[in-house]
């Protein structure tokens, strides 16, 4: 997992987040642990810190197009 990183996807924040992979599993292994809700970050994409973060940039061009979808629907 050294050197991977994740790129996470939040339905209610509609935004994305990037951090190491470890960092992120460790997090959801705390959750199963404590038997807890955890939050609603889904990983999306993995690999190295430069492709994550490419991904999301392309990514954050879909999210732009979805959100200007929604204001035509919308009437906006």
């Amino acid at each position: 997992m050294k050197d991977l990183w994740v790129l996470e996807w939040s339905h209610e924040a509609n935004t994305f987040h990037v951090q190491e992979l470890k960092r992120s599993i460790d997090g959801w292994r705390r959750h199963f642990l404590a038997n807890s809700a955890p939050n609603d970050w889904v990983p999306i994409f993995v690999g190295t810190e430069q492709e994550v973060d490419a991904e999301a940039e392309r990514l954050d061009q879909i999210m732009v197009a979805r959100a200007q979808i929604r204001r035509e629907q919308n009437g906006a």
